[in-house]
């Protein structure tokens, strides 16, 4: 995966995506990207379609990052079964519940998506 010029303090350039299709991915990878956001959240993608993204994304060299709908651990875990390099998850919307930090499983980055 092109990470490698992350820990040089490098912008890694990524997108957000929508279609629940995993062909979009290997367009995408055409580009040079560092990163894909699969969107679990706001689009209407099953979990066996991003797991299958996942995967497309890490045979084309994309870190594949995934935007989880919920806060709980199965919201999390299935993608990182699947092979996800990250997740984002959604700021809190509960009093008494700012934006989300998370402790990340394994050695795992995380990120942060409003």
């Amino acid at each position: 995966m092109r990470t490698a010029s992350w820990p040089a303090g490098e912008t890694a350039l990524g997108t957000f995506v929508k279609l629940p299709t995993p062909e979009v991915i290997e367009v995408l990878a055409l580009t040079g990207l560092d990163f894909l956001v699969i969107d679990n959240e706001h689009a209407a993608i099953n979990p066996q379609t991003v797991s299958t993204m996942i995967g497309v994304a890490r045979a084309c060299g994309i870190a594949p990052f995934v935007r989880v709908p919920g806060h709980e651990p199965r919201d999390v875990q299935v993608f990182l079964d699947a092979g996800a390099a990250a997740w984002c998850f959604r700021t809190w919307t509960t009093p008494g519940r700012p934006g989300t930090r998370s402790r990340p499983a394994a050695s795992r980055p995380w990120a942060h998506a409003a």
